[in-house]
């Protein structure tokens, strides 16, 4: 099931479920600080929920359409969530994001029109695939077939140098991995020029809180991504694969599962 809602709809029935301050949504323009506006923009959305057939007038008050509530309370209270990020030129940047609680997975942008679109996924599965999908179209031909890691803060450090000029401290930790010496001197240059492309995050949400996100990086050179990048807090590092169709399926059904994983465990009891 699909809904797009206009945001006077949306923050109605946000505000119907007492839900004020959802995680990825910009709260402020949903529900505005002065009473009068706030007031005239919740009677403004139960109006075009009713005009539009999502709530219905009944003898004993108002139906609300079931799927709707449904899908709107996942976003609202979500066991986890995900977010995909493109980034495109200049400072735009087009965000979809994934809300999943008690097996359902609910699909959340915002379109050009300013409506929020919701779309209710089958499975996780679903959601992996969508995630996949989004991105698979952005991966450029890998140029190199091996994964590298580097520890987290030299490699920062190093990566910083390289873009001031010197190279030196970027290329010993490049030849710690495994390769020929042109390959690591030409993968020094590429390394430097990376940029972010599009990002993936994801985190288990505790009230209106998240935890702490895990992320998935899509870096390259202009609008395509050579590389996928993950990082591990508590090893810190970083691990950078070439950016492939398989990798990229392996990795965000990876963040999913974990995701799934942790929110299934203690940090969510209670919810």
């Amino acid at each position: 099931m699909q809904a797009e809602l206009e945001p006077s709809e949306f923050a109605y029935v946000l505000h119907s479920l007492r839900a004020e301050n959802v995680v990825g949504i910009n709260n402020e323009e949903l529900v505005p600080r002065e009473a009068a506006v706030r007031t005239a923009q919740l009677e403004l959305g139960l109006a075009k929920l009713q005009e539009h057939g999502w709530f219905v007038a009944g003898e004993d008050g108002i139906d609300a359409n079931d799927l709707l509530m449904l899908m709107v309370a996942v976003v609202a209270e979500p066991a986890y969530v995900l977010t995909a990020t493109h980034y495109l030129e200049g400072n735009a940047r087009q965000t979809l994001a994934y809300y999943v609680n008690h097996g359902i997975s609910v699909e959340l942008f915002q379109a050009a029109s300013g409506n929020y679109v919701l779309s209710r996924l089958a499975t996780t599965a679903e959601l992996a695939g969508r995630l996949h999908a989004a991105f698979g179209a952005l991966l450029a031909p890998p140029r190199w077939s091996e994964s590298l890691i580097f520890a987290l803060p030299e490699f920062e450090a190093a990566l910083a140098q390289a873009r001031a000029g010197d190279y030196a401290a970027l290329q010993a930790a490049v030849a710690n991995n495994q390769g020929g010496t042109a390959e690591l001197a030409d993968l020094s240059r590429t390394l430097r020029q990376l940029r972010p492309v599009g990002r993936i995050e994801g985190a288990v949400v505790v009230g209106a809180n998240p935890g702490a996100w895990r992320e998935l990086a899509l870096l390259g050179q202009g609008s395509t991504a050579g590389w996928l990048a993950r990082q591990d807090e508590q090893a810190h590092t970083i691990t950078l694969w070439p950016a492939d169709e398989k990798q990229l399926a392996r990795l965000v059904e990876e963040l999913v599962d974990a995701l799934s994983a942790e929110a299934a465990g203690p940090a969510v009891v209670g919810r």
